[in-house]
């Protein structure tokens, strides 16, 4: 469900449901702060931004995770307000830099659909799934997840799956929020769920092929 999680701290490998009035910065730090506004109260995040996650270099106000989480691991917020064409919200990155590469979510230009835009690479140029990708907007409060694994990254919204992508070797363990050209982003709660890891298979045949010593 979309409640604040009982015990969140506890049951979750990290959590953050934006208590007090000022930002964790044990858990957080800002980056281009000068492009924005960013605050706590009434437990929710509130990010206003001018610029984006776009081009060669990013330009807006962010909030970043300042512990990388390892992957496997799955990152979930619960999001209260999201306006804005092209606005972007909530994703993972693979560090501060501003050229870094990323993966997030992002409304189409009429704000209709909500779907995934990416870096690949540092200082490569972004792009973005286009036009009516992605899943529709559903109303607030809704829940963003992103499932990530060394190489891939799945968003989902509303239980959905907005969109995925797979670059070789991409490792995104940063999660951060965000907002775009001026709108307001608000997060109620964050958490982070890391997965054990997965474990490679062999069939039966790779084990005729090499059955070991003394056999």
């Amino acid at each position: 469900t979309c409640a604040l999680p009982i015990y969140g701290a506890a049951v979750f490998d990290d959590f953050d449901g934006f208590s007090g009035t000022s930002l964790d910065s044990n858990r957080w730090q800002v980056v281009n702060q000068a492009n924005g506004s960013i605050g706590v109260a009434g437990g929710t995040l509130t990010i206003t931004a001018a610029g984006d996650w776009w081009e060669m270099s990013d330009t807006a106000a962010s909030v970043v995770a300042r512990t990388p989480v390892g992957v496997p691991y799955i990152a979930e917020a619960l999001i209260t307000t999201w306006i804005g064409k092209t606005s972007r919200i909530f994703g993972v990155r693979a560090s501060t830099s501003n050229a870094s590469a990323f993966l997030a979510l992002v409304n189409d230009s009429d704000a209709s659909n909500a779907t995934i835009v990416y870096r690949d690479g540092t200082g490569q140029t972004a792009g973005w799934a286009g036009e009516e990708s992605g899943v529709p907007r559903i109303a607030f409060p809704s829940l963003a997840r992103f499932d990530v694994s060394l190489g891939s990254v799945t968003a989902r919204y509303g239980g959905r799956i907005a969109g995925s992508r797979t670059v070789p070797d991409w490792t995104l363990t940063l999660p951060a929020f965000t907002a775009s050209h001026g709108y307001t982003s608000a997060i109620e709660w964050y958490r982070v769920r890391r997965l054990p890891p997965v474990a490679p298979t062999i069939g039966r045949g790779a084990e005729r092929a090499n059955p070991g010593p003394g056999i």
